[in-house]
């Protein structure tokens, strides 16, 4: 038996959330779960920046995300279209179109315009 490395698998399940917000904490974000319009949020602050998403696994992707693209984040036109035509290329038409519109949406609440 030699140093042989053996596949890891993570799937998002709830056995992953209390470690995604432990992991926030030890990053020095300060958490919190909020009630807002009858939904749960999670917020996670650090200095200036503050993050909200759903739940801690979703909230644990925007820091590293704000950290890997720095302040201009969000995906510029090229980068949508490929996304759409090369990261989707497993998916329908009818699912692309899904995609799609998701995609618009989130870039016209971000106040991006395509």
């Amino acid at each position: 038996m030699g140093n042989e490395m053996t596949q890891e698998s993570i799937a998002a399940a709830g056995n992953t959330e209390v470690p995604a917000y432990l992991t926030l904490i030890e990053l020095g974000y300060s958490v919190d779960r909020i009630d807002k319009d009858g939904e749960e949020h999670w917020i996670a602050k650090k200095g200036a920046l503050q993050f909200m998403a759903d739940c801690p696994l979703e909230l644990l992707g925007l820091p590293l995300l704000r950290s890997e693209r720095g302040s201009h984040w969000q995906a510029r036109d090229h980068e949508i279209d490929e996304f759409l035509n090369g990261s989707t290329r497993s998916l329908d038409g009818h699912d692309r179109a899904i995609w799609q519109c998701r995609l618009v949406a989130l870039s016209r609440h971000a106040g991006v315009q395509r």
